[in-house]
């Protein structure tokens, strides 16, 4: 393996890890929202 193969790994890396976290951030996010909206409709329907 070359020094340039070697940093050619690490930055896929660092890519697939960055976007991982992205998609975890992005699923968290919208969990929260249909959360927030799951628990907007149960206080509606006790009214």
């Amino acid at each position: 393996m070359t020094v340039e193969g070697a940093e050619w790994g690490f930055n896929e890396n660092l890519i697939q890890f960055v976007f991982e976290g992205e998609l975890k951030a992005i699923a968290l996010f919208n969990l929260n929202i249909a959360l927030r909206k799951k628990r907007a409709s149960v206080s509606e329907a006790r009214r």
